[in-house]
């Protein structure tokens, strides 16, 4: 089974729902959550970003939540036999938020685009914020043959796909969404697309609305 948990909003919120429900899919004790911050790592981010941003993840995930958590920072310029060994021995992987391009171009340079999608493969849940959501679709490292857009707050140009408000977090399970998690109701995912020339917007709350629309392997 393939799963994306795919999260739009920018920040670690007081309801700990959305994180929570990532923590269940994992369904064991004390499971190990690998973060990747590499698109905060820029030289145009302050240091105290990335320590703010990665002090927040492991209080939440592994303080609150009981996991263990383990951080990958590109910037120790970690060996491909490191990134494996880490990433096929989580039970999640969590990219943050940052630059998506700039985030690509290191994914490639120290090889985790392929260990990354070796995980996928074998189970390993994939998740992210932001542009750690983003990330997994097209036309980036295309494990699922859409786009998702994050921070949709009623703003018109987009292509064709997925798009999702704050706050919300949307599982895909074989490239098919499995469970959408809201921390406000008026906090929709929706999908775009074009039939006929006609653009439209379908709103998707449950797996059953999503499963009647879903184009994604199609």
């Amino acid at each position: 089974m393939r799963r994306i948990y795919a999260i739009s909003d920018g920040r670690f919120q007081t309801n700990n729902k959305i994180d929570k429900t990532l923590v269940s899919l994992l369904n064991k004790e004390n499971p190990k959550i690998v973060l990747l911050p590499m698109a905060l790592e820029l030289p145009s981010f302050p240091e105290t970003s990335l320590k703010s941003w990665v002090d927040q993840f492991q209080k939440r995930y592994g303080e609150e939540l009981g996991c263990q958590t383990d951080v990958i920072y590109t910037n120790d310029n970690p060996s491909e036999e490191m990134i494996r060994e880490k990433i096929l021995s989580a039970d999640a992987v969590y990219v943050g938020p940052g630059h998506v391009p700039t985030m690509l171009d290191k994914m490639k340079q120290f090889g985790f685009d392929k260990i990354l999608r070796e995980g996928y493969e074998k189970g390993i849940v994939m998740a992210g914020m932001s542009a750690g959501a983003m990330c997994w679709f097209e036309p980036y490292l295309r494990f699922a043959k859409s786009k998702f857009h994050p921070h949709y707050q009623g703003y018109e140009r987009i292509n064709d796909g997925y798009a999702a408000k704050d706050p919300t977090a949307t599982l895909f399970v074989d490239e098919r969404i499995g469970q959408v998690v809201k921390l406000d109701q008026t906090a929709d995912v929706y999908l775009f697309k074009t039939v006929d020339g006609v653009r439209k917007r379908i709103t998707i709350n449950s797996p059953s609305e999503a499963n009647t629309v879903n184009t994604i392997n199609q």
